[in-house]
């Protein structure tokens, strides 16, 4: 079984050196195609990817693909799943990130031994929340924060999760069919909007402890706007989806998303 990668960057240009190193740990035997998604950053992550791809020994297994605009974090996520469902090979996709808070090789690395010894497995992804991780110098403010919204988003959606924004996922493919994309935000709430979304539909999930640390790039998320827009996702959801019963109840600017593959 082969699994196509997806790394986000944005402004990464100087955690590159380790997104190439923490690859060359990835089980060679489970990697079909790396892509690395840059979101239209400012520096020079496109140009250090370019030469660090040449030095790499999955050379030929890793592609850029460059958004022609920031289409924000969920936007290039969208970006990323319809290249994914593009290509009728693929059978699992999985999303990793660039900014040095968790271990790409280990993380990677975990989903396909837990895909060894389970195969019906559907959808997996990474909880920081769980006894046996190490959240280093993580502020324990964030992990307060999201201990609440863990809660907040079971209450209000009915679907449990010690991580429930996690962005770190393999997901088959089956599970993304009938996905209208417009109907998730192209923020970073994204990702528990994915998550819910996905669990409703599994049929074999697990979470994979892993361990996280401040990272190696600042964030660019604002802690207060992204819980207040999230918070408004969760009620919505409450009303009218468990409460009302009705369809297409998530609906968001729908946006023109174009990319180039180098």
């Amino acid at each position: 079984m082969n699994f196509t990668i997806y790394i986000l960057l944005y402004n990464s240009e100087k955690s590159l050196n380790w997104v190439f190193d923490e690859l060359d740990k990835f089980d060679p035997g489970f990697i079909k195609k790396v892509y690395l998604v840059d979101n239209k950053s400012l520096d020079k992550t496109i140009q250090r990817c370019e030469v660090l791809k040449s030095k790499s020994k999955l050379n030929q297994k890793i592609t850029i693909m460059c958004n022609n605009e920031n289409y924000g974090m969920g936007g290039s996520i969208k970006n990323c799943i319809e290249n994914f469902l593009s290509t009728p090979s693929n059978e699992f996709m999985c999303i990793l990130h660039s900014n040095g808070k968790g271990n790409n090789s280990k993380i990677f690395n975990s989903f396909v031994s837990e895909y060894k010894n389970n195969p019906s497995i559907d959808f997996l992804t990474t909880t920081r929340f769980n006894k046996s991780t190490n959240l280093a110098n993580y502020p324990r403010s964030r992990i307060y924060g999201n201990y609440v919204f863990n809660l907040i988003t079971y209450v209000l959606s009915g679907k449990y999760f010690t991580d429930s924004g996690s962005g770190l996922v393999l997901i088959k493919k089956d599970l993304l069919k009938n996905l209208n994309l417009d109907d998730l935000t192209n923020g970073p709430q994204f990702n528990p909007m994915l998550n819910i979304f996905l669990k409703d539909k599994t049929k074999n999930f697990k979470e994979i402890p892993i361990d996280w640390r401040e990272g190696k790039l600042p964030s660019n998320i604002s802690v207060l706007s992204y819980s207040i827009e999230l918070l408004k996702i969760l009620i919505k959801y409450f009303i009218f989806k468990r409460i009302l019963r009705r369809k297409n109840f998530w609906k968001f600017k729908s946006l023109k998303r174009n990319y180039t593959l180098i």
